[in-house]
């Protein structure tokens, strides 16, 4: 291929449709992906076939509806993916397995309803940093601690605007190890920080916190 040293690419207001096998044939040295107003609106499940090598993958405002488990499954090296998908409502079991090296996860979404509990299956001790910004209207559906017990290498947690209880949070912050650094819970509504004195030993490396757009007194 003519372009088989190409280590970075990035597609801005295009018409790609269904990403396939065949939409990155030849790159095989690819390492960065940017997709951005592309009209992307599936993936098939041989998409990433042919970038193996790929290391960052960044999708923002897609046409996507949904992602089906095992979506990412052929990125083994992937560290990074930035996800902003509007259009779609669950993250499914599975959709985030075979990503043994993922170290940063980013997820906007103004429409997701549901967490599956098997969501985050194959992340695992990697994973760095964790930003979902959900902006939730309702009660977002998920078993909120389970999602954290395998990301126990979390240094960077951000909840932001997924309305959650202090007791919720509680829940989340002693499951997910000892390791955070930075904490943002801006626009959940809490009205007290008093839950952040029972988590303990969990936060005890914490050198920045932020509760901006909150209800505390």
């Amino acid at each position: 291929s003519r372009m088989g040293r190409l280590e970075t690419l990035r597609i801005y207001y295009a018409n790609l449709g269904t990403l396939k096998a065949s939409s990155l044939a030849g790159l095989a040295s690819l390492r960065s992906l940017h997709l951005e107003a592309s009209d992307l609106a599936e993936i098939k499940p041989d998409a990433f076939e042919s970038v193996p090598r790929l290391e960052s993958l960044a999708i923002w405002d897609s046409e996507l509806a949904a992602l089906a488990a095992f979506t990412f499954q052929r990125l083994t090296h992937l560290v990074t993916l930035k996800l902003e998908i509007d259009d779609v409502s669950r993250l499914v079991d599975n959709c985030f397995a075979g990503l043994h090296c993922l170290q940063e996860l980013q997820i906007i979404s103004e429409n997701i309803k549901c967490i599956e509990p098997g969501a985050f299956n194959g992340l695992g001790a990697s994973l760095r940093s964790l930003y979902l910004d959900l902006n939730i209207t309702d009660q977002l559906e998920w078993s909120v601690a389970s999602h954290f017990t395998q990301l126990t290498g979390l240094e960077e947690l951000s909840v932001d605007f997924l309305k959650l209880s202090g007791t919720d949070l509680q829940s989340i912050l002693t499951t997910a190890g000892n390791k955070l650094k930075k904490l943002y819970l801006n626009g959940n509504g809490l009205g007290s920080l008093q839950f952040l004195q029972q988590c303990g030993a969990a936060l005890s490396g914490l050198v920045e916190l932020s509760v901006d757009s909150n209800e505390i007194e």
